[in-house]
């Protein structure tokens, strides 16, 4: 799953990307929030040709000349809060759904705009499916009632634009807003491990038409944990109700290449084993 890192669609809208040269993994940042009001948004005139737009559609490009149909190459955009929240100060903007909601869905539209732009160029570069991550939505950050009224209109709409197959995807904790989720039409909802699966299954309902996925450790258990401690967590999803694994946020690179391995070949047996009522 391509881009590597969170700030691509900010750089395309004119954020200064800060790059390490370093031997550690660390990720790019933003230093500087660029958007001191909502008035300042200027939307690029090119998204095609915006950024980095144009690397990682050619990332998606050589994925998918390298692996043919033998895997799904997979691509993510964020949502517009998630993005607001690196080209605006964050304090602010949390504060402002309260104050001034319709000040941010005025700011948040052309961003989800944008987004649905990026998504389609991924697309037009092969990728097989789009996962929309507005991971700066969990009611651990914005309430319930702030959710459905403000920010799921326009996961509704992206969903609608984009088209499918396409996921949404939240960080943090969802169990509260998981059936706002799925109402938003997505071909499958994300969850990450401080969500009970078990809960959010029940909650959407059952598959095949409620995709569940999610929902690995991928720190505590994917970096620090053994095999058997990946093993029993894909375990653990599966019993829960996930229809596929899937970690929680990004793999992280340093991620030991046996526990990857626990992660196909436990969700490959035990998923199997499930399968045929084992």
């Amino acid at each position: 799953i391509v881009p590597f890192d969170f700030n691509v669609c900010a750089e395309a809208l004119g954020s200064k990307v800060q790059y390490y040269k370093t031997e550690d993994i660390l990720y790019p940042s933003i230093p500087e929030k660029i958007i001191k009001s909502f008035e300042d948004i200027k939307l690029p005139s090119d998204p095609e040709n915006a950024g980095r737009f144009p690397v990682v559609m050619e990332a998606i490009r050589i994925l998918k000349k390298e692996t043919g149909n033998d895997v799904a190459v997979g691509s993510w955009v964020l949502g517009p809060f998630t993005l607001a929240g690196q080209v605006t100060d964050l304090t602010k903007l949390l504060k402002d759904t309260f104050k001034k909601p319709n000040e941010v869905i005025q700011f948040l539209t052309p961003l989800r705009d944008l987004l649905i732009s990026e998504a389609k160029l991924y697309q037009k570069a092969g990728a097989d499916f789009i996962t929309v991550r507005e991971m700066g939505t969990p009611v651990d950050l914005l309430s319930p009632r702030v959710w459905k009224s403000m920010i799921q209109p326009f996961m509704i709409k992206m969903r609608e634009e984009i088209g499918s197959p396409v996921v949404l995807h939240i960080c943090g904790k969802t169990n509260e807003i998981i059936h706002f989720m799925h109402e938003c039409g997505y071909d499958a909802v994300s969850v990450e491990h401080q969500n009970d699966v078990a809960m959010s299954r029940q909650k959407i309902g059952p598959p095949p038409k409620n995709l569940l996925l999610g929902n690995l450790n991928t720190y505590k258990v994917m970096v620090q944990g053994t095999a058997e401690d990946v093993a029993n967590e894909v375990r653990a999803a599966i019993d829960g109700g996930v229809d596929a694994i899937w970690p929680g946020c990004d793999i992280w690179p340093g991620t030991p290449a046996e526990n990857m391995k626990a992660m196909v070949d436990t969700t490959r047996e035990y998923g199997s084993k499930k399968k045929k009522g084992g």
